[in-house]
Formats: structure tokens, C-alpha cells, sequence
């Protein structure tokens, strides 16, 4: 018979909590490119809304693939797995240092992604959060 499995302490559920939001504003960013096209695109247009390129509808669609993959590893985080805590530091760093540069538009949605994600990673490096992952390898 196989042991449970650990039960996740407050702050994995609160991670896991603010990693799904996350997903949910990266899939509405998409949704938003797709729809009007990115920020270069209003402000080149006067303020108006153009039709979406190609490149806007291939930027969204690949958006929206990184987030479902995204989910899949908050779950295996949510399931103990330290190699997903791994990869969703990295994909914080990496969303910190976009937003940072300037590169990803710096809308609102953005800002509140990076925060989200900031405060989920930090949750995942607390002392309880790591004993948690150190238990489910056992």
C-alpha cells in the first residue's frame, strides 16, 4: 500500500492559489494581443484599435500554450515536486526581468503577473513550504 501524500502547508496552497492567477492574466494578456494587437500597435495607430496582425495572433497563441503548460507544472508544484518549484522560479525571473526591461508592454495585467508570481515564488521558499518538498521526496 502506498503512504499519502503529504499534505501541502497554507503557503503551498496560497502559491498555488496566486501561480493560477498568474495563468489566468497570462491567458487574458493573450486574449487581449489577439483581440487588439499589442502596445506598439495602438500607440502607431493614434490611440485607435487596429485589426491584429499575424505576428499579434502567433504571439497570443504561443502565450496561451506557455500558460497551459505553466499550469501543468503549478500543479506538480502543488503535488510536492521540487523540480516544478524550480522551473516556476526560473519562469519568475525570467517574467521579472521582461517586465523590468520593458519588453513585454508593462500594461497592468503584466505588473500584476510579476507581483503574483514574486509573492507565489517567495511563498514556495518559505521554511514550511520547503519542508514540504523535502517530505513528498522521501
Amino acid at each position: 500500500m502506498r503512504d499519502a501524500a503529504p499534505s501541502a502547508p497554507r503557503t503551498i496552497s496560497a502559491a498555488y492559489v496566486l501561480w493560477i492567477v498568474v495563468v489566468v492574466l497570462g491567458v487574458v494578456g493573450a486574449v487581449l494581443l489577439m483581440l487588439f494587437g499589442g502596445p506598439a500597435r495602438v500607440s502607431t495607430s493614434g490611440g485607435a484599435l487596429a485589426n491584429p496582425r499575424g505576428a499579434d495572433i502567433a504571439g497570443g497563441v504561443f502565450a496561451i500554450v506557455v500558460a497551459l503548460v505553466q499550469l501543468a507544472v503549478v500543479r506538480s508544484m502543488r503535488d510536492g515536486r521540487r523540480w516544478a518549484r524550480t522551473v516556476l522560479l526560473v519562469l519568475t525571473i525570467l517574467q521579472v526581468l521582461g517586465g523590468v526591461s520593458g519588453a513585454s508592454g508593462g500594461g497592468v495585467l503584466e505588473w500584476a503577473s510579476v507581483i503574483c508570481a514574486l509573492i507565489a515564488s517567495l511563498l514556495m521558499l518559505v521554511p514550511s513550504s520547503t519542508a514540504f518538498f523535502e517530505r513528498h521526496t522521501r
